[in-house]
């Protein structure tokens, strides 16, 4: 199976302020050691993707076994209603995920390595280039009460990514689901949008309700259409210099 450690440049929104963007590992005055600080100031998120073919998409829910399941996620619930659920995991997470899914056989893996400035809205791509089937019409949520509905044709899929500090050591992330046409058209998602708390250094999962099939949360933790579809598992890791 395919192993492949990329880089995601941060891609910053009109209006926002300029900072640095992404490093390439060997440039960084970081590696891929997570004992070393990111830069002074900075956020490092630590992304690992997996990816597993349709009929393996059940394999996914899995991660629930590796799960933390004393500390509660709290600011989810905006993603939650959209279809993507939030997990804390044990410091073990990735490598336990990784070896569940291998035994799949369709499981691909890649990680990505980003830093952003707390305050400073980036985006966190997840898929590109992706083929599209669609448009699909996914249904929208208030207060966990169906509120409307939005028309989606995803050729790219990502989070707007918004960190803060908390008192205590904590942090939270605002996430906002986001999505590009083949057209070009981008379209922020932001009635999914969350503010999650997160314990900086610990790992995130995020991937989708396996019992909804056209939701926010299967488009954009999915590429691809019919029977080379991809589904797709999220695991976020940030720490804080």
């Amino acid at each position: 199976m395919a192993r492949t450690f990329l880089v995601l440049a941060l891609v910053f929104l009109p209006g926002c302020a300029e900072v640095k963007p992404g490093f390439r590992p060997e440039e960084a005055p970081w590696s891929r050691d997570t004992t070393t600080r990111p830069p002074k100031g900075h956020l490092r998120v630590t992304l690992n993707v997996f990816e597993v073919a349709a009929k393996d998409r059940a394999a996914l829910q899995g991660v629930a076994k590796f799960a933390a399941r004393e500390v509660a996620v709290a600011g989810a619930s905006g993603l939650e209603a959209h279809g993507i659920l939030v997990v804390a995991g044990k410091d073990s997470l990735p490598a336990s995920v990784d070896a569940d899914l291998r035994r799949t056989g369709s499981m691909t893996t890649q990680t990505v390595f980003m830093v952003m400035l707390p305050n400073e809205e980036a985006r966190i791509e997840i898929y590109r280039e992706a083929p599209v089937e669609g448009p699909v019409e996914v249904p929208l949520y208030k207060d966990q009460q169906k509120s409307g509905s939005a028309t989606l044709e995803a050729e790219a899929g990502a989070f707007l990514a918004k960190g803060k500090k908390l008192p205590r050591g904590l942090l939270e992330m605002r996430l906002t689901p986001w999505f590009r046409s083949p057209a070009g058209q981008e379209k922020a998602i932001a009635e999914a949008a969350a503010d999650v708390v997160l314990d900086p250094g610990r790992p995130y999962a995020l991937y989708a309700k396996q019992e909804e099939s056209e939701s926010v949360g299967s488009l954009l933790m999915s590429r691809g259409s019919g029977v080379s579809r991809r589904h797709i598992l999220l695991i976020l890791t940030v720490e804080e210099s």
